[in-house]
């Protein structure tokens, strides 16, 4: 009988989405509905804060203050509801995720035989199993509702601040925010694409190859050369993954630099020079940054 080339065999050629459970799809969305009511709320208690500091400074008839105190205040447990909520959404899925895709691979293996799967494929499909499935959990249901809800969420801090705080301010962290894919992109350019997945698979199989013959490795006298090829596997290893660190740690500070040094400072200058002007109050200039810092 014909050895499949591709294991599991069930899962050949499904596309990612397709893996993922409908209630894992449900609790993905949640989570990203949960994601952007905390920023709602996040935005409702800068700009609260910035009007109670307004009341206080220039005090005015009525229950205005109390008014803005209050929403702050209901804000700021809606923040940690959200959270709380977003967090045990997010945790209960990648569970849930994690063991029916196993369970998924497992039965696929199984119902192929050993005909069908072959003997070199056992550290990948362990690697599957374990490793593979472990992080397609935590994609769906942690990194990609984020990321879903943080390339919209802006548009609302945006709005937030055209509103309440001042329309240049929201052009200005607009043209900062369309910056950064930007500036990431021409750097990530600079770089070669690294990833350690192949090499992970490689020294599980060498690994797992070198348990099945320890015996016969001991008996030939082989298992010191066997031993060097593990070390060889490893290092290989060990290069991939430093060489994807490398990588992540420049796109974090190319984001540091781009929006915590170029876009906060900015923000921070212009609205120091609004309030000395006399264009926006103070209390519009602690709401704009705080956006600022949201954003």
């Amino acid at each position: 009988m014909r050895k499949s080339t591709q294991t599991p065999h069930r899962l050949r050629g499904q596309k990612l989405s397709s893996l993922q459970s409908p209630q894992g799809k449900k609790s993905a969305w949640l989570a990203s509905a949960l994601f952007w009511l905390a920023i709602i709320a996040q935005a409702t208690v800068f700009v609260a804060a910035g009007k109670v500091l307004d009341l206080i400074l220039n005090p005015q008839p009525g229950m205005a203050f109390y008014s803005w105190l209050v929403l702050g205040i209901e804000a700021t447990i809606v923040i940690f509801v959200a959270k709380f909520f977003e967090v045990r959404t997010e945790a209960l899925g990648r569970v849930r995720e994690d063991t029916q895709l196993r369970s998924r691979i497992l039965a696929s293996v199984f119902s192929a035989g050993p005909a069908r799967v072959k003997p070199e494929s056992t550290g990948k499909i362990i690697t599957l199993a374990t490793n593979g499935a472990e992080k397609y959990a935590e994609y769906s249901q942690w990194f990609l509702p984020q990321v879903k809800a943080s390339f919209t969420a802006p548009i609302v801090l945006l709005v937030f601040m055209g509103i309440f705080v001042d329309p240049l301010l929201a052009v200005v962290m607009l043209f900062c925010t369309l910056l950064i894919p930007l500036a990431i992109g021409g750097f990530m350019k600079l770089f070669r694409k690294a990833s350690g997945g192949q090499s992970r698979t490689q020294l599980a199989t060498a690994y797992l190859d070198a348990l099945g013959g320890l015996t016969t490795l001991r008996l030939l006298g082989a298992d010191q050369r066997m031993g060097e090829e593990l070390r060889s596997v490893g290092e290989r290893n060990r290069v991939a993954i430093m060489r994807v660190l490398r990588t992540n740690q420049i796109v974090i500070l190319v984001m540091d630099l781009v929006f915590s040094l170029l876009a906060i400072t900015a923000s921070a200058l212009l609205l120091l020079w609004e309030v000395n002007a006399g264009a926006i109050t103070l209390g519009a200039a602690l709401s704009g940054i705080g956006l600022a810092l949201c954003l």
